[in-house]
Order: structure tokens, then C-alpha cells, then sequence
């Protein structure tokens, strides 16, 4: 929404009107700003994560702002970070959190990875958050989440660091407040084999735990996130051993609370003996006397030992429950951090999602409060420098004319906690160094070096104030020094490395390493202050080298209610933020820019002609500039940089794509016609050679023949016409065959249902005609089927013939491609002769007959052997059908010629001797028919002629048999019966 009056109450305005239709997000500027609902909303649902993943969606949210951070790190290749700052209780971490889980999405690689930073805030929210007065689920440690990417954008690792856990929360807290929420959760979700092992009460039982009225928060449900807190655990890595072991040091710090001590007579401090000192000892694997021994015995000092009071072992305890909650924290911190492979090389840029403690004031402030202030301080610098102070700077130093914006800059703050050597971190760590110091030193130290400072002002009873941005917040001096030494006496640490659990003995290892460094034998002074101010200093330098995308929180209310929007509660978290300002300074001032040669290189491809361009950047950016006629209104050139309105770059990129969209599709125009002629030259590149194989073959074929006698050559051609004609035959008697099955079929269906059906079937007849009834009798359905079985029969023979035939036909086909096969081996032979022949041509005229030896072979490799020319015979008879007569041309049978040999009848010798001559005729006829020019005619012609004479033939036959008949030689017509026989069995007729 586009604001028409740039005013306060236009801003409160608008929010409140978004806020009241569910619309958290709305943009300032850079600046992205989200109102905390307090209750659930469907916006982060996996539509929404798709639609955002896909750019449809480009409306104000936090998937868009982390859009923004990807692209650019993938664009310039540079670190991002994302910085939530706002006041406690105003969602910053959901929206964190929301955040790291579209960053895993929108990336994808290692999908385990994903799992486990995304169930990693699962258990850092168990340990490091708890309930507020301002809000039920606050965050008490900073946290700065590091993505690392790979140059293809995917996920390669990642990395948590964390910053200054409230460690007082553990052994007290305000009324209306919680403790952390793994106790409560661990006391409501632990199974009872868990509970018993661990001596588990109910959290109203512990003291650390019951000294507020706030014992469970109104559908916190801690049972049911204790699983998932479980789950969460496996998910990451942690084993069930360890899990046992963190489980068993929450429950030692619980019970380590319920540990009480009493005066002896002897002014000696002693610890009650009861079910909590044993049930620490045990919990911790340690031994019960040294236990007593580290709670109850002073430190040497000055080779004497002094006496405890009861309040000093109830603070000794205390700081030993401290310790080991703060050191597990931080050991599950880098039991993540390893899962993550934080470790790992990369080569990519990170992203970094900073969700830390927000802006607080309560009725009573102490040293925490005045640390997490202090982060926010530098953090409202680091926000005010990078959109307000920064920009502005620029614009002077590069010429540009702009109106100055005015904010208010809270460096002056920053001066009275950092400020060497009187300021307030270095007067509390001087103070905590001096034995003799106490609270009131402390701050009578303080009203006396920084009265000067604009930011302080001191307070009745020793308690002093200071004017933060958020406003001004008064700390009670009570117990700085003793937070801010943080000592635990070496009799705990002794008791820690005494321990049988290996979490104590890691954790001791720790302390005594920096224990030898200090040379320090009575305390470790670790001026918790300090080392705050030296993380953050080095946070900052962090995020300096990043390019940052803020997202303000705001929080609507001060009762923690959905659907309401206080407006002076809100209004003041908008002012101290300088939202006004910040929507001012983007709206009149120029907030994307970019040195001339950065233009040159993002921009160069629009520039069209540059033969009249010089060749210096600021040259050929304001070429591209005049020449896609941009408005001198919408930028400013500087001395090194150019600066543009808001959406300017934007249009150029639409420009700047439609051009390469242009040169994208001509690329494949070019691509496209190139790959065509490619093809159709490799086309004809093909076809000309297949064109040259098949002449080079037809002339080696023709080469070939022209070499072939006239015999041979028949012999290949009628070899050739046969095969051509046993396909013909076998497709007609298939059809034939399929045919007569079909018909045989049908009659069986019929003779069936005849056969099961007694009713007689009633034929129509003319009228006037009696009606007919006919019934197949039981002898018509046997003819019927036994038709059917000589039909069967028939086809199976039919089919063997077939087979036979086939079988045949492949024998003549093997034995065609041998007679090739020797054929080409004689033609090499022969060319190997010739060319031996035309070296020695003056050698061989003595042996002339040698020229004449390549053709002999050949001759005899494909001229057809006698025995060839009666398989072929055969098979032409054996092609006939059953009832044509089959020509032979065998020799005449042995008992005729027996019979004329003798001279027993002078007929048939007759008859015989014409036999012969006629079957030397039609041989020397069939010899011939290779010099016809239509040798198949001739052929026809002969067969006519031979069945004519075979006709002929037959009736003198029967003639001669006549007349030996009437010449009554019986004898001669049983020989010449037998003989008949003979011959009509070897000769069949065609």
C-alpha cells in the first residue's frame, strides 16, 4: 500500500488496518515490518512456500525478504544476513524460525541436513527459553544461525552460535516467570521407568522451581513437546546414552535446589543429610562425601581456612547449578553444530539468521537486563547505520543532492558502556577485581565518571538509570558483582573431574584448562561483562560483512492478547525504531547504487552502438541510460557511483532480460537451421553412397553373369522360378487348407448341436404344403465325423508336405550359396592368376594353355551336376498336386527292357524303342531351351507336346495289350501285367 501522507498516524494507520485483516507484513522501505499476531495463521503453509519458492507471490513476508537474501548472495556472491530486532515478546523467533525452514526448503540438497536444523530450534528452545512477564515463550540466549551454500545455491553445512544464556534463571525468577522449559517438560513427559531412574517428582516439588506461582503456562503442553523434544534428539544425533546423561544432569540441577544446610555448634556450615544430597551424588556418579565437601568447605586462603555462612553455601550450590545447566547447554550447542558438519570446508557464501534477546524492562532490572540492552543498542547502530547513516554519508562524499533526514542516533549510549577507560563495562570489571568492592562502590564508582554523560542518570539508593533508544530503564545495583564475576570455588571443580559421568569430567576439563592459564588457585573471575562486550563487538564485525536485510517485530500489545492493537504501546516501538525516518529516506533518497564499472558490467549488453561511445565506464553508462531514454529524475550520477530511485534497476532488468530472451531465441534460429543443413548434407552424403554400393554391386553381379554359360545361367533362373513358385503353392494350399478347416469347424458345431439338442428342426415350406419335419439320424452324424476325422487327416498330410517341401527348398538354398560362396573364391584365385600372369607376360608365352585355367573352375563351381538336375525334377513332381499327372524322365524299368532283349513280343519292342527315341528327343529339347530368347514359353510348349505324346503313348499301350490277349499268351500277360505295374509305380502321370 502506497502511503498518501507520510505522517505517524498514516503509518499507525496502515498497520493497524493490515494487522486487523490478518496481514502482518507490510514493507517500509528496505525494511521489513511484522506485527506479532499471538495466535496461529495459515500463511507459512506449503502452498504459501510453494507460490513464494515459484515467485508468484511477491506481496510483503518473510519468504520474500529471504528470497531477496538468495538472490542476491547467488547474484553477487556475497555473505547475507538477516537481522530480527524488536522488543521481547514480539515474535522474533517464529519468525526466525520460519525463515532458517524456507531457507532449507527453498535450496533443497541434503535433505538430512534440512531435518536436522530445522529440529535443531526444537531443542534449543527447550534449554534456552522460558516464560517472561512479557512473553511465554522468550528467548534468554542470542542466537546467530549460519547457512552455508554451495556455488550452486544448495545447503552444504551450517552453524550455531550462541550468545550469553541468562544462567540466574536456573536457581531463581521473578513472580509471573518460569524457569527454563526443559525442567517442566522433563518432569511432565518422562516415562516412569525415566522418572524412576532419574527420582522425578512433579515440578512444584523442586525449589528452584516453586518459588514463583507460575508453574505451568495455559497450553504449553510440556508432555507432548518432551517428544518432541525426544524425537528431535535422535534427529540430530545425540545417542540414548547421552540423552540419558543430559536428562540425569537436569534432574541433578533440580535436586541440587532441595539441598538445604544448617549452623553446628561450631559455627561450621553442614549439609542435611536426606534424599536429595543422595540423589545428586548418585545422578552425578560421584561421591556423596566429596559432594559435602564441595558444598560445605570454604577455600584455603592465607594457609587457614575460614567458615562458611549459611548464605554462602546456598550460594556456592547455587553457582555449582549454574555452572553445569550453562556448560550442558553449551555442550548440546556443539553436539548440533557437529551434526550440521559445521567443520566442513565450503567454498560458497553463508547466509545468517540473528534471532537474539530483545529490548526489556521490568519493575525490576538487573545485570542481565543490562546486558541484553546493550546488545540492542549496538544492534539499533548497526540497523541505523546501514539505511539511515551510511546512505546519507555517501550522497555527500559522491555529490548528490538530497534532503537530509534527521534521526536520532544512540552513539552517545554506546559511549557510556564502551568507553576506555571510564566506562560502564570497565568500571564494573574494575570493581569486580577489588576485593573490598561491594554493589554501593560500585555504584557511587559509576555516579562519579559518567554523571557527564547524557545517558546516565543516578538514582536514590544507589540504583542508577540509563536512556536507551527503546527509553530510559533504571538497574538495581544489587548483586553486579557478583553476576558479573561468576566464580566457582576449585573444590566444584575437584568434584566435577571426581565424577563417573563423562558430561561433568568434560565439563571440569573445560574449567581447569583456564583454571592452569589464570595461575589463579582460589577462583576463576571470568568478568561475565566483558567477554558480552567482546561477542558482540565481534557479532557486529560479522554482520558488517554481510550485506544485512532487517526485519523489524513489532509487538501490538502489552497483555500478550490476539486481535488487539494498543496504539500508543505500538506507536512508541515504531518511534524508537525510526520508521518515519527510514520510510522517508527511501521514498526522497536514492537506495540502490552501484559504481560505474559495476553498471558497465551488469548493464553492458544494452548498449547498442559503441563506436561513438568512449570506452571509460561513466561513458558507456550514461550511453545505456540515454539510450533507453531513462528519466534524469530517476537517478544521480556521483563521482565513483550511480544512484537510482526505487524500481529503476528493477525496469533496467526487464530490459536488460527481454534482450537476452531476444539473443536466447536468435541463438536458436541460427542452432536450428545450422542443425538442418547439417542433416540434410549428412542426407545426401548417405544416399549418394548407397547409391554407389548398389551400382558397384549390380556391376560386380552383371561382371559376374556375363561370364556364366548359357546353361548355367538357365540352371540359376529356373532355380530362381521355382522357389517362386513353392512360396506361390505353399500360400494357395494354406489358404485352401484354412479354408476347408473353417467349413470343417462349422459342420462340427452344427453336428453338436445337433447332437444335444432331441427337438426337430422345422423347415419352411410354401404355402399350401404340408410341413416337413427332418431329424438327423444318428448314421448321417457318424458320417459326418468321420468326414471330419479323413479331413483332419488330410490337412496333417498336407501340412508334412509342406514341411518336406521347405525343407527342400532351404537344402537348394545352401547349396546356391556354397556354389556362391566357391564361385568368389575362384574369381579371386583367377584375378590373383592374372595379375602374377601380366609380370611374367614374356615368361608364359611358352604355356598358353595356362591363360585358359581360370575358366575351367568356374564352370564347374556353378554348372549343375546330374544330380542337381534330378533333385530338381523330383521336386517339380513333387509340387504337383495328388491328381495332376507328374512328368519323369528316368530311364525305362528293368523288366521292359528285359522283355525286348529276349524278343518275346514284338510290339513291345516296338513300343520300347520308341520310348527311347522320344526320351532322347525331349532331352535334347530341354538341353536347348537356354538359347530361346523366352525360355518359359519353350518350356510350356514342351510339356504340351510330352502330355500329348504320353496320351498317345497310352493307347498304343493298350492296343498291344489287346491283341496279346487274343493271341492267348497267358504268360506273356502276367509278365507284361507285372511289368506294367512296375512301370506305373516308378512313373507316375502327371
Amino acid at each position: 500500500m502506497q502511503l498518501n501522507f507520510l505522517n505517524e498516524p498514516s503509518v499507525f494507520h496502515n498497520l493497524q488496518h493490515r494487522y486487523s485483516k490478518d496481514l502482518i507484513y507490510c514493507k517500509a522501505g528496505p525494511l521489513l515490518i511484522s506485527v506479532n499476531p499471538l495466535k496461529d495463521l495459515q500463511i507459512y503453509e506449503n502452498d504459501i512456500v510453494t507460490a513464494y519458492r515459484l515467485k508468484l507471490l511477491d506481496i510483503p513476508h518473510v519468504y520474500a525478504t529471504v528470497n531477496t537474501a538468495h538472490s542476491e548472495m547467488m547474484k553477487d556472491g556475497l555473505n547475507q544476513s538477516i537481522i530480527l530486532s524488536g522488543e521481547s515478546g514480539a515474535g522474533k523467533t517464529e519468525v526466525a524460525k520460519h525463515a532458517i525452514e524456507y531457507l532449507t526448503s527453498l535450496t533443497g540438497g541434503d535433505t538430512g541436513l534440512q531435518r536436522k536444523i530445522n529440529h535443531s530450534s526444537c531443542i534449543l528452545e527447550a534449554f534456552g527459553n522460558a516464560q517472561t512477564s512479557m512473553n511465554d515463550n522468550a528467548s534468554r540466549y542470542g542466537k546467530l544461525t549460519e547457512l552455508h551454500f554451495t556455488s550452486t545455491g544448495k545447503i552444504c553445512c551450517s552453524r550455531v552460535q550462541t550468545f550469553f544464556l541468562e544462567k540466574s534463571r536456573v536457581v531463581q525468577q521473578a513472580n509471573g516467570e518460569r524457569s527454563f522449559h526443559i525442567f517442566y517438560q522433563l518432569c511432565a513427559g518422562a516415562t516412569q521407568s525415566l522418572k524412576a531412574r532419574l527420582s522425578l517428582n512433579a515440578a512444584s516439588f523442586y525449589k528452584y522451581l516453586n518459588k514463583s506461582d507460575s508453574v505451568r503456562i495455559p497450553g504449553a503442553e510440556d508432555e507432548r513437546r518432551f517428544h518432541t523434544l525426544v524425537e528431535a534428539l535422535e534427529i540430530v544425533g545425540i545417542c540414548k546414552e547421552d540423552q540419558e546423561s543430559v536428562f540425569s544432569l537436569v534432574a541433578a540441577v533440580l535436586w541440587l535446589g532441595n539441598i538445604t544446610f544448617t549452623e553446628g555448634n561450631n559455627g561450621q556450615v553442614e549439609v542435611v543429610a536426606d534424599d536429595a544430597i543422595s540423589t545428586v551424588s548418585r545422578l552425578l556418579e560421584c561421591s556423596t562425601h566429596d559432594l559435602i565437601a564441595a558444598l560445605s568447605t570454604p577455600n584455603i586462603q592465607a594457609d587457614s581456612e575460614s567458615k562458611l555462612t549459611v548464605e554462602q553455601a546456598l550460594a556456592s550450590r547455587d553457582a555449582l547449578a549454574s555452572y553445569i545447566y550453562v556448560s550442558l547447554f553449551e555442550w548440546l550447542v556443539e553436539e548440533i553444530n557437529r551434526s550440521f558438519e559445521a567443520g566442513k570446508g565450503h567454498t560458497g557464501s553463508t547466509i545468517s539468521v540473528l534471532d537474539i534477546f530483545g529490548f526489556e524492562t521490568y519493575s525490576k532490572n538487573s545485570f542481565e537486563q543490562l546486558c541484553i540492552n546493550y546488545a540492542n543498542e549496538r544492534l539499533q547502530q548497526h540497523y541505523n547505520r546501514h539505511l539511515l547513516k551510511l546512505l546519507q554519508e555517501e550522497f555527500e562524499m559522491e555529490g548528490i543532492d538530497f534532503n537530509k533526514v534527521h534521526f536520532q542516533d544512540n552513539q552517545d549510549c554506546l559511549n557510556l558502556f564502551e568507553k576506555n577507560p571510564r566506562g560502564l563495562f570497565s568500571l564494573l570489571d574494575e570493581e569486580s577485581n577489588s576485593a573490598k568492592a561491594s554493589d554501593m562502590t560500585f555504584s557511587n564508582n559509576l555516579k562519579q565518571h559518567l554523571s557527564g554523560n547524557s545517558c546516565y542518570r543516578s538514582e536514590q539508593g544507589g540504583n542508577f538509570s540509563v536512556r536507551h533508544y527503546a527509553g530510559e530503564v533504571t538497574y538495581n545495583k544489587d548483586g553486579f558483582l557478583t553476576k558479573n564475576r561468576d566464580s566457582l570455588h576449585r573444590k566444584s571443580i575437584q568434584l566435577l573431574a571426581s565424577c563417573s559421568c563423562h558430561l561433568p569430567q568434560l565439563f571440569a576439563s573445560k574449567l581447569l584448562q583456564q583454571y592452569d592459564s589464570s595461575r589463579k588457585f582460589d577462583c576463576l573471575n571470568q568478568n561475565v561483562g566483558t567477554q558480552f562486550k567482546g561477542q558482540i563487538f565481534k557479532l557486529i564485525q560479522q554482520l558488517e560483512s554481510s550485506a544485512p536485510h532487517f526485519i523489524l517485530c513489532i509487538r501490538p500489545n502489552s497483555k500478550q492478547l490476539p486481535d488487539v492493537f494498543e496504539k500508543e504501546f505500538a506507536s512508541r516501538q515504531l518511534r524508537c525504531h525510526g520508521i518515519l525516518e527510514v520510510v522517508r529516506m527511501h521514498r526522497c533518497g536514492y537506495p540502490t547504487r552501484m559504481t560505474h564499472q559495476e553498471f558497465v558490467s551488469r548493464f553492458g549488453i544494452l548498449l547498442g552502438d559503441i563506436d561513438n561511445v568512449s570506452q571509460d565506464p561513466l561513458s558507456k553508462a550514461s550511453a545505456i541510460l540515454q539510450q533507453h531514454r531513462i528519466p534524469p529524475t530517476s537517478y544521480q550520477v556521483g563521482y565513483t557511483r550511480l544512484f537510482f530511485r526505487t524500481g529503476q534497476v528493477d525496469q533496467l532488468e526487464l530490459i536488460k532480460n527481454k534482450a537476452l530472451d531476444g539473443a536466447l531465441d536468435a541463438q536458436k534460429l541460427s542452432q536450428t537451421q545450422y542443425t538442418c543443413r547439417q542433416f540434410i548434407s549428412l542426407k545426401i552424403g548417405v544416399i549418394t553412397l548407397q547409391s554407389f554400393i548398389r551400382g558397384e554391386n549390380a556391376r560386380r553381379e552383371y561382371s559376374f553373369l556375363r561370364k556364366l554359360s548359357s546353361k548355367e545361367l538357365l540352371s540359376i533362373k529356373t532355380l530362381q522360378g521355382n522357389q517362386k513358385t513353392v512360396q506361390l503353392q505353399s500360400a494357395i494350399r494354406g489358404c485352401l487348407a484354412r479354408q476347408q478347416f473353417i467349413q470343417m469347424q462349422s459342420a462340427q458345431r452344427l453336428g453338436d448341436e445337433m447332437a444335444f439338442s432331441p427337438k426337430v428342426f422345422a423347415r419352411e415350406t410354401p404355402k399350401g404344403l404340408p410341413q416337413e419335419n427332418t431329424v438327423v439320424s444318428p448314421s448321417n452324424m457318424q458320417d459326418i465325423r468321420v468326414q471330419l476325422v479323413k479331413a483332419e487327416a488330410t490337412l496333417g498330410q498336407k501340412e508334412e508336405e509342406n514341411a518336406a517341401l521347405r525343407q527342400q527348398l532351404q537344402q537348394l538354398q545352401s547349396k546356391w550359396s556354397g556354389h556362391e560362396a566357391k564361385m568368389r573364391i575362384m574369381e579371386d584365385a583367377w584375378q590373383q592368376q592374372m595379375t602374377s600372369l601380366q609380370a611374367s607376360l614374356a615368361a608364359a608365352k611358352n604355356s598358353l594353355a595356362a591363360d585358359n585355367t581360370p575358366a575351367e573352375p568356374r564352370r564347374f563351381m556353378v554348372s549343375p551336376s546330374p544330380l542337381s538336375d534330378s533333385e530338381d525334377t523330383m521336386s517339380m513332381g513333387n509340387q504337383t498336386g495328388a491328381s495332376s499327372p507328374r512328368p519323369c524322365f528316368g530311364s525305362i524299368p528293368e523288366s521292359h527292357t528285359g522283355q525286348e532283349a529276349n524278343g518275346k513280343s514284338a510290339p513291345l519292342g516296338h513300343l520300347a524303342k520308341e520310348f527311347e527315341q522320344r526320351k532322347q528327343i525331349f532331352d535334347e529339347e530341354a538341353k536347348s531351351l537356354g538359347s530361346h530368347n523366352n525360355p518359359e514359353q519353350q518350356l510350356r510348349q514342351l510339356k504340351l507336346r510330352f502330355a500329348q505324346w504320353k496320351k498317345d503313348y497310352k493307347v498304343r499301350l493298350r492296343e498291344a495289350k489287346a491283341k496279346l490277349r487274343k493271341q492267348g499268351h497267358a504268360d506273356m500277360e502276367r509278365s507284361h501285367r507285372k511289368w506294367w505295374g512296375k512301370k506305373h509305380r516308378k512313373q507316375p502321370t502327371s
